[in-house]
């Protein structure tokens, strides 16, 4: 459990191929953990965005694509 705990909170362009095994054995067990992890994912890309506009428009889309989601503990830690 630890290396899929250690690969889902990692970046996937960082991972090596072992990891990138073991992600992808652990996406496959849940369609809910697959989309979390994507979301964590896009979350990452919007933080590189060229400018703060540019990251607060991709920002008002992810969290729409959060709460279409239905993931509970995500939804929940962005209405704090």
């Amino acid at each position: 459990m630890y290396y899929s705990r250690y690969t889902l909170l990692s970046g996937g362009e960082k991972l090596a191929p072992k990891n990138l095994h073991h992600l992808n054995r652990a996406l496959n067990l849940s369609q809910r953990l697959e989309r979390a992890y994507e979301l964590k994912e896009d979350f990452r890309e919007i933080m590189q965005s060229e400018s703060r506009k540019e990251a607060e428009q991709c920002l008002e889309e992810w969290y729409s694509n959060v709460k279409e989601s239905g993931i509970e503990p995500m939804i929940k830690q962005w209405e704090l």
